[in-house]
C-alpha cells in the first residue's frame, strides 16, 4: 500500500543509479522516474537500461518515492563492464531466466527472458545470454552450474566466433541438482591463441 495511505493515487518512484569507478574516480549518476498505478496492490518490475563506461564500476541502485526524498531502498553492485572497442576478447555479464518467463530484456534484434529473484524450480532449464567480442576461430564454450569448488553439471562445445560482437543464447538443464545455491559460469577459449575469458553470475 501506498506509506501516504494514498492508493488511489500514482506513486511515482525516482530510480537513482550511481555509478563509481574507483581507479579514475568518476561518477555517474543517472535518475529514472518511473509512475505506479493507483490501487492496494503495488507490485511492479522495472526494467531499465543504462549506457556506461567500460571499466570496473561500483553500482549503486536507490528507489526513492518522490514524494518524500528522505525513504529510499537501495542494492549495491560491483561491475566488470567489457570494453567492446578494444581488439582483445570479451565477454558480457550473464543474463539468466526462464525461457517462459514474463520479463523479458527487449534489444533490437533479441527477446530474452529474465529472472530477477535468481530463484529456479527444481529441474528446470535455463535460457542463458552473453554478447562476445574480439575472437577469431573455433572457440571452445563451456557453461558450468558450480557448487564450491566443483561443477555439478556442464555443457561443452565448440564453434567459430568470427563476428566483431555476437549475442549468444544457450539453454541448459539443471536435470537432477540438489536445492542449494549454484553459480553459473561461462568460459570461452580460443583455440588458436589460447586466450580465454570467463564470467559468472
Amino acid at each position: 500500500a501506498d506509506p501516504r495511505g494514498g492508493d488511489s493515487l500514482p506513486l511515482n518512484l525516482v530510480y537513482r543509479v550511481s555509478a563509481t569507478y574507483p581507479d579514475t574516480r568518476n561518477v555517474i549518476q543517472l535518475d529514472t522516474t518511473l509512475s505506479t498505478p493507483p490501487g492496494k496492490n503495488r507490485a511492479s518490475t522495472a526494467l531499465l537500461a543504462y549506457r556506461l563506461p567500460a571499466g570496473r564500476a561500483r553500482l549503486t541502485l536507490a528507489m526513492v518515492d518522490s514524494a518524500d526524498s528522505s525513504s529510499a531502498l537501495g542494492v549495491e553492485d560491483s561491475l566488470d563492464l567489457p570494453d567492446f572497442a578494444a581488439p582483445a576478447p570479451a565477454l558480457s555479464d550473464l543474463l539468466v531466466g526462464l525461457p517462459d518467463s514474463r520479463v523479458r530484456w527487449r534489444s533490437s534484434n533479441a527477446e530474452l527472458p529474465l529472472s530477477p529473484g535468481q530463484t529456479f524450480r527444481h529441474g528446470a532449464t535455463l535460457a542463458v545470454a552473453y554478447a562476445v567480442h574480439g575472437f577469431s576461430g573455433n572457440v571452445r564454450t563451456t557453461i558450468e552450474m558450480r557448487r564450491g569448488n566443483k561443477a555439478r553439471t556442464s555443457v561443452t562445445f565448440t564453434e567459430p566466433l568470427e563476428s566483431n560482437e555476437l549475442l549468444v543464447q544457450r539453454r541448459i538443464g539443471l536435470g537432477k541438482l540438489g536445492w542449494g545455491n549454484y553459480t553459473l559460469r561461462v568460459t570461452l577459449t580460443e583455440l588458436a591463441t589460447g586466450r580465454e575469458v570467463s564470467r559468472e553470475t
